[in-house]
């Protein structure tokens, strides 16, 4: 059965809003036990899970210790006011994760300001009309699951984006790979055949030499296919070099770097120089940044792409160059957009427009920055990281 609600809404278990917040989670502090009973009734009609108290220090422990969705906060309670509580809030959850509306008595309008300062959704007045209520916390309660459903959007679009790269690293693998295993097979051979013939102690030496050379060249590329597999598992932030993360990465793509016909050149940079961060999110950044390099300079009569760096106490500047004539000004406001690209995309493809987004969104995750840079007459991308000292 379903039940029509003087606010004009239907409160049956099959209604579609109680099936929209079935199972919310709200706190309700009053340190009026009538108020409270009338809330959890009502919410309790809209399908809410709630947790009343009357006691702002247990509302505190509740928010240490629990869970919720929205919290309903009486502004003026005795020993804790609201407001106190609400700081506690915001210390842990932005207003879009836990949507807090303040219940008060009180019209003047400092007492909303100063509870808007910090960071109440919205406040109702008492005596309560649920009707007004009710669509308070219907609308922050929706914005919450917007949120939600558009970071889950987000997180995906990401992990696709590093599966894309993912496949891409496997066919430079692969291709990086076979030089170096065409090597060992080539001496194996010749060694065996230099000890039937009982050659000079030095020949030997010399194809064991490359024989192990090529062993790590192939343990580097595997190693850099690892660090950026690891990465989806949870990898760990670390102190990192950066200097060493483009080598990795450049050992993933070095022979196709080299079969196009590009230049690599990147500035040393002092061992000492490090940042905090995980590993196989910079592979990802690099080697997506040489990628859309490769793609845009493949036909150009200049090839090369080049990294500098600037360092001072605190930060770390990257610019990374290539011989392209930069991004079109019409463009360039789009271009770290998610799904945006230039690229025709061929039958078969798994690249997708998220290189540069994903790019930027991992720089900045690190408290960096990432940005084009068009007053240079080449295509530029500056990446800033403070230095971890």
């Amino acid at each position: 059965m379903t039940i029509e609600n003087d606010d004009g809404s239907h409160s049956g278990r099959n209604s579609p809003e109680y099936q929209e917040f079935l199972g919310q989670r709200a706190l309700l502090v009053d340190d009026n036990e009538i108020n409270l009973k009338v809330l959890e009734v009502r919410l309790k009609k809209k399908g809410f899970k709630t947790t009343i108290t009357t006691s702002p220090k247990e509302a505190l422990d509740l928010l240490e210790s629990r869970t919720f969705d929205l919290v309903l906060l009486d502004l003026v309670m005795p020993e804790i006011t609201g407001l106190e509580i609400l700081d506690f809030v915001r210390k842990k959850h932005s207003a879009i994760e836990l949507p807090v509306i303040m219940t008060t008595a009180q019209l003047e309008s400092s007492n909303v300001i100063s509870a808007f300062d910090k960071g109440a959704n919205d406040y109702i007045t008492k005596p309560i009309d649920f009707k007004v209520a009710w669509a308070r916390i219907r609308t922050h309660l929706t914005i919450k699951k917007l949120n939600e459903d558009l970071e889950k959007k987000r997180q995906d679009s990401v992990e696709h984006a590093r599966m894309g790269t993912l496949v891409d690293m496997a066919g430079s693998v692969a291709h990086e790979i076979n030089n170096p295993l065409t090597i060992i097979l080539g001496w194996v051979q010749l060694l065996n055949n230099s000890v039937e013939k009982g050659s000079p102690k030095e020949k030997i030496l010399i194809g064991l030499d490359n024989i192990f050379q090529s062993v790590l060249r192939v343990e580097s590329v595997v190693r850099g296919l690892s660090a950026f597999a690891k990465e989806g598992g949870g990898e760990e932030v670390q102190d990192l070099s950066i200097q060493n993360v483009l080598q990795t990465t450049l050992s993933i793509c070095q022979t196709t770097l080299s079969d196009m016909g590009i230049s690599f050149v990147s500035q040393d940079l002092k061992s000492d120089v490090v940042i905090r961060g995980r590993e196989g999110m910079f592979i990802q950044v690099f080697f997506n940044l040489i990628k859309n390099s490769m793609e845009a300079i493949k036909n150009l009569e200049e090839r090369w792409i080049k990294i500098n760096f600037e360092t001072s106490d605190e930060e770390l500047i990257i610019y990374f160059t290539d011989s392209g004539g930069g991004i079109p000004k019409e463009i360039q406001s789009k271009i770290m957009i998610p799904f945006f690209t230039t690229h025709e995309m061929e039958k078969g493809e798994t690249a997708i427009g998220l290189g540069l987004s994903v790019c930027k969104g991992i720089i900045e995750e690190h408290g960096g920055s990432f940005r084009l840079n068009s007053e240079v007459d080449n295509t530029q991308f500056i990446i800033s990281l403070k230095i971890n000292s």
